[in-house]
């Protein structure tokens, strides 16, 4: 078939016919028509604008300090030689200026923000490819429709362009694909809370399947791929990457999603980009044998949104960036964020310098790939229950019951029969809201401190089905007053939620060395079920001491099947450095010694620790342990070396029964 010539003046090859709705869809690759030779050359002076009327092609365009190219109420991109391209101060050979509209309104919603500029090489709606948002020119290489972009090249190098854009109820597929955006943007014109200058974003009910496939970004802010608002995501045997970048001067450290492009300091991570990011309701992320990294901040992340489901299947998620002083081999961040959703792992790796994951107000299981048959994936249904809660920002929004969607999305996935493992240089778990998390079949956890860091919120966490977790300091549970909320918030900023900027406490240990008032006014609750797994480590409630934090209670059931070698007691702690002396005072830049804590057995009448000893489970104490209540059952066993049980200040024997009041065991 011979090549035809587009309105755009490019010669369509790779000529593909589709029908439609009854409509003809062309795919092709785009080549110039026109010789280089045969083009203008512009310059534009220093500080002038030149205002163009349509699409222009330059053989060189010359731009000196402070000009500018526009076109009223349009948009304006810049390839040099195919390559989107940000216009500033320089000289550019084998120039297009594309002109395409501008959003009326930002497909991720109603923000502070307002309307982000975006610009993308392909924005595919209900209607098709849309050719007055697309920047089509910026496909190098391979073929597109309205339902299919095939072996596509994309570079980018400003710092918000995007690349395919599927808003709305569209089924979409991206196959072979090589986007590569690679700026040096510095977080001032980007958001990764509206998937503004990401590689791939889907809004709004779109179904969008990647596979083997390749999209690396930089650049502040700015990821790899974006889902929003009931849309359904799946990668599949692709890398995805994000390097970050260096923040601009002056950036305020905040939780102001509007401003954010990087994480509160308060979590106690650095960094300047998120690799992947879910946001909306009842939106699904599905990651399947593929491999995603992130220099800092987080790897797969979910933020303002309920109803979500994130399914990680044979995939290995890696923080490759920056190190701390406690961070030796992966960088600071999170391996993944639990937020408003439900999230199950099956055969992931995840390798992260700080967290494995941060758990706030979310639901997580861990477990193998091993399938008794292929897996189907069932988006979250929210059904209204009458029922009103106030969030974290004071409003007050309806409740619902979340479910299982009636029909699957995607289905078909096969496992590799793979054991989740989560490998962190710090902590397996940091939880400073609700959650729940499951831990099942194999899954290994090897961490440099606690595997569960539990700041704040009622935490319920299963460990069944042959775990295996091996936290270096020999610290299973670990609670604490939130340090996050210690640090606080500064009064007189201009920008919202801006954190201050130091952290303060007494020398010495809470209660030994100084007095404190402790309370159970807003306590919440941490229980820890086991079944069938060996457990080596200790147990710590180090809370109810700084800001006028409540005593939360610890409950743990050893369940069948359980053995434990280690302690359980009611703590008080104290900050601590990389050398494990006590920091009194530190700064943001110093963020990496939050969560950091050394302990001293000590019951404050508040911090609460409650175990219960099922038939078919034994605990071997180490070491002295302080509790509240012990019940040991019939055909479970307690003991330790010259093991001492006083209850009440009064010694009694170690048998099945019920105690409660001060109960101290003695071993060792």
């Amino acid at each position: 078939m011979a090549a035809l010539t587009c309105k755009h003046g490019l010669k369509l090859s790779a000529l593909s016919v589709s029908l439609l709705a009854g409509a003809v869809s062309l795919s092709y690759s785009p080549v110039i028509l026109a010789t280089v030779q045969s083009l203008p050359v512009k310059e534009v002076a220093v500080d002038k604008t030149w205002v163009i009327s349509q699409d222009v092609e330059l053989a060189t365009l010359v731009l000196h300090p402070g000009a500018k190219v526009i076109r009223p109420g349009k948009s304006v991109t810049m390839l040099v030689d195919g390559i989107e391209t940000t216009m500033k101060t320089g000289t550019y050979h084998k120039v297009q200026l594309r002109v395409s509209d501008k959003f009326s309104q930002s497909p991720a919603g109603k923000t502070a923000r307002g309307v982000d500029n975006f610009r993308a090489a392909l924005y595919v709606n209900a209607d098709g490819v849309n050719e007055a948002h697309s920047i089509e020119q910026a496909v190098i290489s391979g073929t597109f429709d309205a339902t299919l972009a095939k072996d596509i090249q994309i570079t980018s190098a400003s710092p918000n362009f995007n690349g395919i854009m599927v808003d709305g109820p569209v089924i979409y597929r991206i196959e072979n694909a090589t986007l590569n955006f690679r700026s040096q943007g510095d977080g001032s014109d980007v958001s990764d809370f509206a998937g503004y200058g990401a590689p791939v974003a889907a809004y709004n009910g779109a179904r969008l399947v990647v596979d083997n496939s390749t999209i690396h970004s930089s650049g502040v802010g700015r990821l790899a791929v974006f889902s929003y608002e009931d849309a359904d995501v799946m990668v599949s045997n692709s890398t995805l990457s994000a390097d970050g970048g260096q923040l601009y001067e002056g950036y305020a450290n905040s939780a102001d999603f509007s401003l954010m492009v990087a994480p509160p300091w308060v979590l106690g991570i650095k960094g300047t980009a998120r690799t992947t990011n879910m946001m909306g309701n009842k939106t699904s992320f599905t990651l399947v044998n593929s491999s995603v990294t992130a220099a800092n901040w987080g790897v797969v992340s979910t933020d303002l949104g309920e109803a979500m489901l994130l399914t990680i299947v044979d995939s290995t998620l890696t923080l490759n960036g920056h190190k701390d002083p406690f961070s030796a081999k992966y960088g600071s961040g999170y391996g993944t964020y639990i937020l408003g959703s439900e999230q199950f792992y099956y055969g992931a790796t995840i390798n992260a310098g700080t967290y494995g994951g941060i758990i706030r107000n979310g639901k997580a299981y861990y477990g193998s790939s091993r399938f008794s048959e292929p897996l189907a994936i069932y988006p979250r249904d929210q059904l209204p229950t009458g029922k009103t809660q106030v969030d974290f920002f004071g409003i007050e929004r309806p409740v619902y019951d979340v479910k299982p969607a009636k029909d699957a999305v995607f289905t078909g996935i096969t496992g590799k029969g793979q054991h989740s493992r989560i490998i962190s240089d710090n902590f397996g778990w940091m939880a400073h809201g609700d959650g729940d998390i499951t831990l099942d079949d194999g899954t290994e956890v090897n961490s440099g401190k606690s595997t569960f860091l539990l700041k704040e919120g009622n935490i319920n966490i299963q460990l069944q089905g042959g775990v295996k977790l091996n936290p270096a300091d020999g610290i299973l549970v670990q609670l604490m007053d939130n340090d996050d909320m210690l640090v606080g918030l500064q009064q007189d900023s201009q920008v919202e939620l801006h954190f201050n900027t130091t952290f303060s406490e007494p020398a010495g240990f809470a209660g030994l060395d100084y007095p404190v008032t402790a309370n159970n006014n807003n306590s919440t609750t941490v229980t820890v079920n086991t079944e069938q797994v060996e457990l080596v480590g200790d147990m710590f409630n180090g809370t109810g001491y700084f800001g006028g934090q409540s005593g939360d209670n610890l409950h743990i059931t050893l369940g069948k099947d359980t053995s434990l070698t280690g302690r359980i007691s009611a703590t008080t702690v104290q900050h601590i450095n990389e050398k494990g002396e006590q920091v009194t005072h530190f700064t943001e830049s110093q963020y990496y010694y939050l969560g950091h804590v050394a302990n001293r057995i000590f019951n404050n009448g508040h911090n609460q620790v409650q175990v219960t000893m099922e038939s078919g489970s034994s605990w071997h104490v180490t070491g002295k342990s302080v509790l509240h209540s012990l019940t040991i059952k019939a055909g479970a066993k307690l003991s330790g070396d010259n093991l001492r049980l006083i209850v009440n200040g009064q010694a009694v024997a170690v048998k099945p029964g019920e105690f409660k009041g001060e109960i101290v065991l003695q071993a060792g």
